[in-house]
C-alpha cells in the first residue's frame, strides 16, 4: 500500500468502509465497531475524524449499510451532531455539514460543493 499522503479519495473511501486504517485492520472495528462503543457511553460524546469516515459513520447511525456515505457531504471544518428522536431506538441527524464558524469571508467557503447557476 501506498503512503498515507499518497492515497487517492477512492482509495481513503475504499477502506474506510471496509473499516481498515491506513496501516492494516482498524483496532476500533471501523465506524460499526465505533457506533458500538459509542452506544455503549452515557452522556455526551464528542467525535473528531474524516470525512469519508464520518459519512460512512452517519449512514451507519442510521442503519444504513456503510456504502449510504456516499449520500452525505461533508465541508472541511464542519460541524455535524447525530442524536436521538425519543429512544435510542430512534436515531437522527441533528445538524449536518455547519459551515457558520468557518469564514464566509472565503470564496466558496461555506458550501464548496453547491453549484451556482447564473440566471439568464
Amino acid at each position: 500500500m501506498s503512503s498515507p499522503e499518497m492515497l487517492s479519495a477512492q482509495q481513503a473511501r475504499r477502506l474506510a468502509l471496509a473499516g481498515q486504517g491506513l496501516l492494516g485492520p482498524r483496532p476500533d472495528g471501523g465506524p460499526k465497531g465505533v457506533l458500538r462503543r459509542l452506544r455503549a457511553v452515557p452522556g455526551h460524546v464528542l467525535l473528531f475524524s474524516s470525512g469519508h469516515f464520518l459519512r460512512v459513520f452517519a449512514a451507519r447511525w442510521l442503519g444504513l449499510e456503510p456504502a449510504g456515505g456516499r449520500y452525505f457531504l461533508l465541508s472541511t471544518a464542519s460541524l455535524s451532531a447525530l442524536g436521538y428522536e425519543h429512544t435510542l431506538s430512534q436515531p437522527v441527524i441533528c445538524l449536518w455539514d455547519d459551515t457558520q464558524h468557518v469564514d464566509s469571508r472565503l470564496p466558496n467557503s461555506a458550501h464548496p460543493h453547491l453549484a451556482t447557476a447564473g440566471s439568464g
